[in-house]
């Protein structure tokens, strides 16, 4: 992976539906961007018997980014490895897996100098260690599907401080966060069409180590006021299927909720704008609903539309004085409607793509919502026999009707500056080369 792309910068309530769709001009004076190089390899094996199965991976990374306010210098590598056992009698089935993954990251920031290096202002190294074990155990009897499942994870978060210069003090420390997490889950089959299923568990995500790191204050070491974000969660639904002549229809129908403590939510300061820094906002509540139908012909043709709706609100803010209780939490668009229509004629295919988002709460206190909007996009592919190869050229013009639309929002802006335009009408081509041998 090797990635190389500007940063423009995202841009105040009054400017996205500019035209021009223009860069911030502090972005273009500190020439803010990031550059990627990444590496990874993997590897697993599975005995042909015995339900015996292990896995492991390494990556390496290199990224050099500079934001309006610094320039990050990141080195990172990282291994892991997994092994799991699954085996089975009469209706009762069973799964035990274990994992251990090891994070070494070297950080260096300095102050931007014009999007060069300049003075430095921490050098530390990271590293989280992370063990889990896990077991699950599915009955089947019948119409009646059982699920149940237990995780623990333990992780560790060490920071060594290098920058200890000009009697900066040493923020090196560690933390461990350790939680257990469970589900359950149910299915039952009404018929070959019908199926109803539900389940409940619990979760814990621990924060990233950019989220513990960058500290409003500057100082190394990791953020000891960002927790954990933990919670409940439920869903309930029913699944449908029939298939007739020349039609198949399924779909799916699901109600979900979730109830979260410390729920993490990013942020900006004055002294530091373009730079994100993230603190736990109390506890939140998540409702909605989400409908799926899938139409397809025998002929090739289909249909796919999906709508959601969801209601995330906090419900409280713990010790915060701001009084968030009752507000959208910050990120989350109201519905989405995505649809894709597919049809061809003979080696000609054809596609219609819609997405269309609501509008998105951008700051914790309610003030100010993304406007929601609507892009189509047109794909067009073709293959042909050459020999013993098939070619497959294609192409897709995205916003299709070059709309004004934000595709992204940065939640709790410095300076109102909330949105970030998506690109205008844009398209893509490219071939696919299969070669077949053997008479294929």
């Amino acid at each position: 992976l090797d990635p190389d792309a500007a940063n423009p910068g995202s841009l105040p309530l009054d400017r996205p539906e500019d035209p021009e769709r223009p860069a911030w001009g502090f972005n273009v004076a500190r020439r803010t961007r990031k550059t990627v190089r990444q590496g990874q390899i993997g590897a697993s094996w599975t005995p042909d018997e015995g339900g015996f199965t292990a896995a492991t991976w390494v990556i390496d990374r290199e990224v050099f980014n500079p934001i309006p306010t610094s320039v990050i210098d990141l080195d990172r590598q990282a291994a892991g490895a997994r092994v799991s056992v699954e085996g089975a009698r009469g209706p009762l089935r069973w799964a035990l897996a274990g994992e251990a993954e090891r994070q070494s990251d070297d950080r260096l920031n300095f102050d931007n100098d014009g999007g060069d290096p300049g003075a430095r202002t921490l050098d530390q190294r990271e590293t989280v260690t992370g063990l889990a074990l896990a077991g699950q155990l599915f009955l089947d009897r019948g119409p009646l599907l059982l699920s149940g499942a237990a995780r623990i994870d333990r992780t560790r978060f060490s920071a060594t401080d290098r920058f200890t210069e000009g009697g900066d003090p040493d923020d090196s420390g560690a933390r461990t966060l350790t939680a257990p997490s469970l589900s359950l889950g149910a299915a039952w089959r009404l018929s070959d069409a019908v199926s109803l299923f539900g389940s409940t568990g619990s979760f814990f995500e621990t924060p990233t180590t950019t989220e513990l790191v960058n500290r409003p204050d500057g100082s190394g070491g990791f953020n000891p006021d960002v927790d954990p974000r933990t919670g409940w969660n439920a869903e309930t639904g029913v699944r449908f299927a029939h298939s007739g002549r020349s039609l198949r229809v399924e779909g799916e129908v699901v109600g979900y909720s979730a109830w979260i403590r410390d729920e993490l939510v990013p942020f900006e300061v004055a002294s530091q704008p373009g730079r994100t820094f993230f603190r736990n906002a109390g506890r939140s509540r998540v409702r909605g609903v989400e409908a799926t139908a899938r139409l397809a012909s025998w002929r090739g043709h289909g249909l796919r539309v999906t709508w959601s709706r969801t209601d995330a609100r906090f419900r409280d803010s713990d010790d915060d004085p701001r009084g968030l209780a009752g507000n959208r939490v910050p990120g989350t668009a109201t519905h989405l409607v995505d649809a894709a229509l597919d049809g061809g004629v003979g080696d000609l295919r054809f596609g219609l793509d819609l997405r269309r988002i609501g509008d998105v709460p951008v700051d914790d206190e309610g003030t100010a919502v993304a406007e929601g909007s609507t892009t189509l996009d047109l794909r067009v592919g073709w293959s042909t026999q050459v020999g013993r190869a098939r070619l497959a050229p294609w192409a897709t013009l995205r916003n299709l009707t070059d709309e004004l639309w934000v595709s992204s929002v940065v939640v709790n802006a410095f300076g109102g500056r909330f949105y970030e335009p998506g690109p205008g009408r844009t398209f893509d081509v490219g071939l696919t080369v299969e070669w077949g041998g053997g008479g294929r």
